[in-house]
């Protein structure tokens, strides 16, 4: 599996890579945000739509977790 770097702007994702070959990803994702806005994610994947689809999942957990299941933007 490949290591990919999720950016992301308003919990949209803006880029989506390979990580660097020296990134180190303990378990299957990490990721990091402030007040419920993602700022970047490590996913461990067979693709880069793997990895998307994952990030996405991300965004959709985070977002529960900090404003709420009912939360509309």
């Amino acid at each position: 599996m490949t290591i990919y770097k999720i950016i992301f702007a308003k919990n949209e994702i803006i880029s989506c890579s390979k990580a660097e070959d020296n990134a180190v990803l303990e378990g299957m994702y990490q990721y990091e945000h402030v007040q419920g806005k993602l700022i970047y994610a490590l996913v461990r994947a067979e693709s880069e739509d793997d990895a998307r689809a994952i990030a996405n999942a991300i965004t959709e957990k985070v977002e529960k977790e900090v404003f709420g299941s009912d939360f509309v933007y």
